[in-house]
């Protein structure tokens, strides 16, 4: 998960260093944040997670099974959970077509969750992974 999440917190930067770069020329950057959505990405996540399983080094299940199998049920419900990407092209026409783009398009079912989280200290951010993960107990 680790690569995943600082490519799209790179993401974040780059559009945060843009929108403020480009303002003197009436440039609007937006930043789409979508949740689940319906793609082939659960497929190859199933079969990576399959791969790293059958052809991983020794050990690897010893140390991550249990963080693997966590992984493994969070993309089954997130799967289960995804939206039509009509979400983000609708999203994408508002940002291109508005007068007043949003800098932030989330889109899904826990965005609203993922707004408030992303004020709390870092350290309580924290908690619910743990939890989620079984650690920290």
């Amino acid at each position: 998960m680790g690569p995943y999440c600082a490519s799209k917190y790179a993401m974040k930067a780059i559009s945060d260093v843009m929108r403020r770069e480009l303002k003197p020329w009436k440039i609007k950057v937006s930043l789409l944040e979508p949740g689940p959505i319906a793609t082939k990405i659960w497929e190859k996540a199933r079969d990576r997670i399959g791969r790293a399983l059958k052809d991983g080094p020794e050990g690897l299940l010893m140390l991550y099974q249990p963080l693997i199998e966590k992984i493994r049920e969070h993309a089954a419900d997130s799967e289960k959970n995804a939206q039509s990407p009509n979400v983000v092209v609708n999203a994408v026409v508002h940002a291109l077509t508005s007068a007043r783009p949003k800098t932030r398009y989330r889109m899904g079912p826990k965005a609203l969750t993922q707004k408030v989280i992303s004020w709390l200290p870092d350290t309580i951010q924290d908690r619910p992974i743990a939890s989620f993960l079984n650690w920290g107990k």
